[in-house]
């Protein structure tokens, strides 16, 4: 199964958030990669920060308790790594949000790994890191949630390319 197959059979694809939900415990998210995959789940995605680099300057009021969070629920690229060959396993798709260009950089070659890639909403302007994910060539979500119109206009206009297109 390829993320490109079940796009081109219109097929709903259901992807199950490891994000922070896991607190940082390999089995824990472990166990929730096999309730996924009992559930029917298609893919698995991940999120990924890299702690040196996250909240590294605490400058607004609540960043000491997200740098806390973050931290504690924090996991390796070899962790993510690992864990993704486990759902890759059960025949899972895994893909990962990163919220930085700097975190590719920890997953090294590693990258060409995931089967897909997913811009957080609050990254949609974020075009060094929209560009980079596009120059791996697999698929890439882009979510517009924490957007207004005119950035999501904005963004959009700015990457459509041979490769791209709204769904």
């Amino acid at each position: 199964m390829s993320f490109k197959s079940l796009i081109n059979n219109d097929y709903v694809i259901i992807i199950a958030e490891i994000g922070i939900n896991h607190n940082g415990s390999i089995s824990i998210a472990k166990e929730l990669i096999t309730g996924a995959h009992a559930a029917g789940t298609d893919a698995v995605k991940f999120q990924f920060r890299d702690t040196e680099n996250t909240y590294m300057s605490k400058k607004e009021i609540g960043d000491e308790i997200l740098s806390e969070e973050i931290n504690k629920n924090a996991l390796t690229s070899n962790q993510i790594i690992e864990l993704g060959k486990y759902a890759k396993s059960l025949g899972l798709l895994v893909g990962i949000s990163f919220f930085d260009l700097k975190d590719i950089s920890k997953f090294e070659t590693s990258v060409e790994f995931f089967d897909f890639f997913k811009i957080p909403s609050v990254e949609l302007t974020n075009t060094a890191l929209i560009d980079k994910l596009l120059s791996v060539n697999k698929f890439l979500l882009i979510s517009t949630g924490a957007s207004d119109e005119q950035s999501i206009e904005n963004s959009f206009d700015r990457i459509k390319n041979d490769g791209w297109r709204a769904r």
